[in-house]
């Protein structure tokens, strides 16, 4: 995301494909270097927005846009904020393709010009570039400068070469830093929000009338071409009111956002202050997926592998035939050896690498042992179910942090992080995660009432694969 999204896009639509390391161990490949595909899910966009919750990413492809012909960036200055937003509503609404469009207000400005020594007029401002041939850019220009003269814009400084462009776009750049520097000895609260761009003026207007009334300095900049701004809000470290002053306020900017369709963040993420929030705007049901991500990036592609073996047995014998290739001269009596430890895939459903029961003739033991001998590959799958297990157990430690044993610098990591992120959740999010506990409970009972355990369970590498499923359904 950024300056370049309004034309661009974010890092979601630049990325093509993925090469990804999953909880299990496995390295897999999302998306091709193709424009476009229907096949199956889309598991690209999936990992981007886990932004590493569920693998490790170790290769990215990534669009690639050739260098336009002609840039031309300008500034506008115009009367009222209410006046600079209705100009990028219009602009993006007439589907002016321009490049970027920053708001910044006139307290920013006046901090920028003490910081970088600059004279620009402190009004409220855009900045805008352009790109694309000569000719489109003109025109582009003409467009957008009509536009803003309707809505009382002035005193236009166009800039065409990098040094020119530079210079314009350094109030843009140092506007944090200018505005933390305007009030030394602060500390900077910072939210941002995005809406749809229709929505956008009632957005900004209230949040910048809520922060004027609180008599907190605060800085307004934002990402408007795509409906996202940023607040900054400067306190004294020391006075506990103005900091709840400024988190009241960063509470009002949001649900102000979510109540216009919008999201509660549209760069920063979620973090601690914004957790009640997430349960608003996605649902208790979305959000006790995220809960479980561990379990997914384990277990979702073992569920879709198994499908697969399930629905299409000779690609099963295939594979068999390839695993057996690998860790056949491991295995007691070599290539049939295995095949006869795994057992056959058309006995009692699918023998998919050590996750069913084998039948007893197939066991094969070792001495006097009574134990059956395991092969690298059954040893391998053990390994990663208790990985599996692992990352269950350090789930459920955070979800109770205090009941886990362990050290005492453990224990006590973990009930400071308890403790500062119970008071962010508004009761709004709390009835959420109760819901979202109910769920959970529901599920469980409706699994015992078909027969036995939940619906998903572990198995080995695959993580959670569905109980339930034959290769008949």
């Amino acid at each position: 995301s950024g300056t370049n999204a309004v034309r661009y896009g974010t890092m979601r639509e630049n990325v093509l494909a993925l090469e990804v390391v999953t909880a299990s161990g496995e390295v897999i490949r999302t998306g091709t270097r193709a424009r476009k595909s229907s096949a199956g899910y889309d598991l690209t966009r999936l990992f981007v927005g886990s932004e590493g919750t569920l693998g490790v990413i170790t290769e990215i492809t990534l669009r690639l846009y050739p260098l336009p012909e002609a840039v031309s960036a300008a500034i506008c200055s115009f009367p009222s904020i209410a006046e600079a937003v209705g100009t990028v509503i219009q602009i993006i609404q007439l589907g002016v393709p321009i490049a970027r469009v920053e708001l910044l207000d006139a307290r920013t400005v006046r901090a920028v010009n003490q910081h970088s020594k600059l004279s620009l007029r402190e009004a409220p401002m855009l900045l805008m570039e352009f790109h694309g041939s000569p000719a489109g850019v003109r025109e582009q220009a003409e467009t957008v400068q009509a536009i803003a003269g309707e809505h009382g814009g002035a005193g236009f400084e166009w800039a065409d070469t990098p040094e020119e462009r530079t210079r314009l776009w350094t109030a843009r750049h140092k506007a944090y830093f200018a505005g933390v520097q305007s009030r030394p000895g602060c500390r900077c609260i910072t939210t941002d929000v995005c809406v749809p761009i229709s929505r956008l003026a009632d957005a900004v207007l209230a949040s910048v009338q809520e922060a004027d009334a609180s008599g907190i300095p605060y800085f307004l900049v934002g990402h408007v071409g795509d409906g996202n701004f940023h607040m900054g809000y400067l306190i004294d470290p020391d006075d506990d009111a103005e900091r709840a002053r400024a988190e009241q306020l960063n509470h009002q900017v949001v649900e102000r956002a979510l109540a216009l369709g919008g999201t509660c963040t549209g760069e920063h993420g979620v973090g601690l202050h914004k957790m009640g929030f997430l349960l608003d705007e996605a649902g208790a049901g979305a959000v006790a997926l995220y809960f479980h991500h561990t379990a997914l990036g384990a277990g979702f592609f073992g569920a879709v592998q198994h499908l697969q073996v399930v629905a299409q047995p000779k690609r099963l014998r295939h594979h068999d035939e390839q695993r057996a290739e690998q860790v056949g001269q491991h295995a007691p009596g070599g290539k049939e050896g295995h095949r006869r430890h795994r057992g056959k895939a058309g006995e009692g459903g699918p023998q998919h690498l050590g996750r069913h029961p084998q039948p007893a003739q197939h066991q094969q033991r070792r001495g006097d042992d009574d134990q059956p001998a395991q092969h690298p590959a059954q040893r391998q799958h053990d390994g990663r179910r208790q990985g599996v297990q692992a990352r269950q157990a350090q789930h459920q430690a955070l979800e109770q942090p205090v009941q886990q044993p362990g050290g005492q610098h453990d224990q006590r990591h973990l009930q400071r992080r308890h403790q500062h992120v119970q008071p962010f959740l508004h009761p709004v999010g709390q009835a959420g995660a109760a819901a979202a506990d109910q769920l959970k409970q529901a599920h469980g009972q409706r699994a015992a009432a078909r027969g036995g355990g939940p619906g998903l369970r572990a198995t080995g590498s695959h993580g959670f694969a569905f109980r339930d499923m034959a290769p008949d359904r």
